[in-house]
């Protein structure tokens, strides 16, 4: 009887994540997979992230837009066209958020860096 080869290890596999059109900064495939990879980490005892999409259909795509903000070395906004109206606040936020002191201080820290752009901790 032939022997079988033995089963490589299951290697992750890369998913491409396609833009989110209420997404208002600009990623590519490895930044929203950073971001969706983070996703499962959070702990059970977080709840503040469910109960705010519940009241704010749009929260997902201003966390994400906030972690490419941290994560990014060159966060772009997208025009207006490319988003979603119904995300007209998240941008809003977004552009408070974009050239405030503490948002620079923190991306000192958060760069490139997926973990500590996902937490937001110094």
């Amino acid at each position: 009887m032939p022997r079988r080869r033995k089963e490589a290890a299951a290697r992750p596999r890369t998913v491409l994540i396609p833009p989110d059109e209420r997404c208002w900064v600009e990623s590519d495939a490895y930044d929203r997979s950073a971001f969706a990879a983070l996703v499962p980490r959070r702990p059970r005892s977080s709840r503040w992230p469910r109960t705010a999409a519940r009241s704010w259909p749009h929260f997902r795509a201003l966390l994400e837009d906030v972690f490419c903000l941290l994560f990014k070395l060159e966060p772009r906004l997208r025009p207006a066209e490319a988003v979603a109206p119904a995300a007209a606040l998240n941008r809003t936020l977004l552009e408070a958020f974009h050239g405030h002191p503490l948002l620079e201080h923190l991306r000192e820290r958060t760069q490139l860096d997926e973990t500590q752009a996902g937490l937001a901790r110094c």
